[in-house]
């Protein structure tokens, strides 16, 4: 044999060699090892226990039972995840929260998500739990469920229940039947059915909104909260306790057989437009569902106020919309204030009001009769009756004083009464509205039995 052939084979025997007893390559990660644990604990570790957050994922759907997903500490990368209902995915006890970096849909589904930061590309929350979990996304959609203690940085449409100590900033929510915020932030809801509305101590950058093409019936409280404002088409009750809206306004259209209760009180009210309060009522109301539109130690400030009545027609039914405003303070406002009726009239009760560079342009009643010719009924146009809140019981004019003041930046205001101001004790004399020290009412915000905190 030749030497040549004998030195071909040598270089052959050891290459071999090399390739098969040389170390791997550092850079190739070894495969994961499959999840073998039978979860008869209810409960799976990632990755001690199982490796692969897909795999526990899915050993948990299969599982039948409630089983708990514990994530260490980590980074999880997967393409999509699927959370299935009676699955909680919780991050373990750690001062380092665990990420699921997800490239495509995150969906929870009647599931339990806890002390997690998740990353997706789209984030799906079906009638689902989450607690201490931060969502990065470019859209999330809500449906039902609750939210506590939690943020999503995103975009995010759909409906939810309950949001507790939340930042949604891009949160544009439709509400169906019942929502309950606290403490939160958000950009918008908008309501399409019928329900309960309660907001605490929260901010709505835009507001609260329903589609003017269809009318709820909804029962609506705010109560130390900030708004961009609220457009509302309905009957039902809207109640705006010791909150500011500065923005939009107030727009509120009633147009069916309920009425509507409306209360305003200690609030602070700043357009950034011309509209700073409008309250339309219009169809036919009985006496037992009157609308009762209520202003109590408030400020308005820069804007219209405009109450307008249409009522009735030529038939038995009453009409009956009050329009009372205590102690309120005024500043820069138009009032339009018109009650047209067929039958009753409505009562307009204004009582120890502060106005500053207010006018009252349009302010009048206005009576029709229904007169029947035998053929036909025609309705008969009476004379109209001006009135002026400004000339009404214990109204007075002058400059309330407010501590700090600046039509530019209205979200700056401090709205105090300095020594001196003509509003300090002004307000209506009662008791019944005394100031929480038990002196007598202060007009605007920081006055009354419910003085703005």
């Amino acid at each position: 044999m030749s030497s040549g052939i004998q030195r071909s084979r040598r270089s052959l025997l050891t290459f071999v060699l090399f390739a098969c007893c040389s170390p791997a390559d550092e850079n190739t990660a070894p495969p994961e090892a499959p999840c073998t644990h039978t979860v008869d604990d209810g409960v799976i570790n990632v990755p001690s226990e199982c490796p692969s957050l897909s795999d526990a994922v899915a050993r948990a759907a299969e599982a039948g039972s409630p089983i708990t997903i514990a994530l260490a500490p980590g980074t999880y990368p997967v393409n999509s995840l699927s959370i299935a209902k009676s699955t909680s995915l919780t991050g373990a006890p750690s001062s380092e929260v665990p990420v699921v970096q997800c490239t495509g849909t995150f969906e929870s589904d009647d599931a339990v998500i806890s002390q997690v930061d998740i990353e997706a590309a789209s984030f799906v929350f079906n009638w689902s739990s989450m607690v201490n979990v931060t969502i990065t996304t470019d859209n999330a959609s809500l449906n039902g469920g609750t939210l506590t203690d939690s943020s999503v940085m995103g975009p995010v449409t759909g409906s939810c229940d309950t949001i507790t100590r939340c930042s949604l900033p891009q949160g544009d929510l439709t509400i169906f039947n019942n929502l309950t915020v606290s403490d939160s932030t958000l950009n918008s809801i908008s309501l399409t059915g019928d329900g309960q509305v309660s907001i605490t101590g929260s901010t709505f950058t835009e507001g609260i909104t329903t589609d003017f093409d269809q009318p709820v019936t909804s029962d609506i409280t705010v109560t130390d909260s900030s708004l961009g404002g609220i457009r509302l088409w309905g009957d039902g009750n809207l109640t705006i306790l010791s909150t500011d809206v500065l923005g939009t306004g107030i727009v509120v259209d009633v147009d069916g057989p309920l009425g509507l209760q409306f209360l305003a009180e200690n609030s602070y009210l700043a357009a950034a437009g011309e509209n700073l309060l409008n309250l339309e009522v219009g169809g036919m109301h009985s006496q037992e569902d009157a609308s009762v539109f209520e202003l109590y130690n408030n400020v308005l400030v820069s804007g219209t106020v405009e109450f307008s009545t249409i009522l009735g027609g030529c038939d038995e039914w009453d009409n009956i919309v009050d329009l009372r405003m205590w102690n309120n303070i005024f500043v820069k406002v138009e009032l339009k204030i018109i009650f047209v009726f067929y039958h009753d009239t409505g009562v307009e009760d204004s009582q120890y009001n502060l106005f500053s560079n207010t006018t009252c342009s349009s302010c009048y009643y206005q009576r029709y009769e229904c007169v029947d010719t035998g053929n036909e009924v025609m309705v008969s146009e009476e004379d109209k009756i001006a009135f002026s809140p400004i000339w009404e019981n214990g109204a007075i004019e002058g400059d309330p004083l407010f501590v700090s003041y600046h039509p530019a930046s209205p979200d700056t205001a401090d709205l105090h009464l300095q020594t001196g101001s003509p509003a300090i004790n002004a307000g209506d004399p009662s008791s019944t509205w005394n100031d929480t020290d038990g002196s007598r009412n202060d007009m605007g915000i920081y006055g009354g039995p419910f003085a703005h905190p």
